[in-house]
């Protein structure tokens, strides 16, 4: 979703992991640094089938990206984690103002957000049928009624993931 602060970004899981795009209109170096090496701040809620992931990179603020499995054209199953390990997920910023690619990071989300997000699939997602053409509806109504910040405030998981350089 799109931000005040010219900040969009778009989550998606995939048979290879997750992917993180997050668009900016012509991003700082501190901006750079920050989504490059910074650690990161996770949380997850859930609206009305709807999963929001919540990353905050070192010192930016918090992007937030809606998701519904049932939209996920990459996706053939849903994987599983084993103890001590997690989803990879590959973060990719794209200067709006060019459209190239500024930076490109792979982290593990780690093995707590990882079962979190893949419960919350088994537990929300199966069972939620959101259309391609219902969903931007329904994201807009869930975003009408609350901020970023009270989604992220009713999180069922808030977590970090530490940089390891």
């Amino acid at each position: 979703m799109c931000s005040s602060d010219g900040i969009g970004a778009i989550f998606d899981y995939t048979d290879d992991g997750c992917m993180f795009h997050v668009f900016i209109d012509n991003p700082t170096q501190v901006e750079l640094t920050n989504m490059n090496y910074g650690d990161i701040q996770v949380a997850l809620a859930v609206v009305e089938d709807v999963i929001f992931v919540f990353f905050k990179f070192g010192d930016l603020h918090w992007v937030d990206a809606p998701y519904n499995f049932t939209l996920s054209a990459q996706l053939s199953r849903v994987g599983s984690v084993k103890p001590g390990e997690g989803l990879p997920m590959s973060i990719v910023v794209v200067d709006t103002t060019t459209t190239r690619i500024k930076s490109m990071r792979i982290v593990s989300l780690g093995y707590d957000f990882s079962r979190a997000f893949i419960n919350v699939i088994y537990t929300n997602g199966l069972s939620s049928a959101i259309g391609i053409n219902q969903y931007p509806a329904k994201i807009k109504s869930i975003f009408n009624r609350y901020s970023s910040e009270q989604l992220r405030e009713n999180a069922i998981f808030n977590g970090y993931i530490r940089n390891r350089p």
